[in-house]
């Protein structure tokens, strides 16, 4: 919790940049997050069974190893 990452994160959430996170600028957020962590489960959930096994993200990590080193 630097404050640097909270400044970060107030500014992202106040879409209008009037320095007041509003109920809706909140809810935007909160539901870009959640499609996001949708989007990434679906990628590691390849039988489309809800659940994700070692062998998903072992085979995910290994399709996508060039884009994952960019991360690191």
């Amino acid at each position: 919790n630097t404050p640097g990452a909270i400044e970060t994160l107030f500014k992202s959430l106040d879409s209008n940049k009037d320095d007041v996170i509003d109920f809706q600028e909140f809810k935007t957020y909160i539901l870009k997050a959640e499609l996001q962590i949708s989007e990434g489960f679906a990628k590691l959930d390849k039988d489309k069974d809800g659940k994700i096994f070692s062998h998903d993200l072992n085979s995910y990590l290994k399709l996508n190893k060039d884009e994952n080193l960019k991360v690191l």
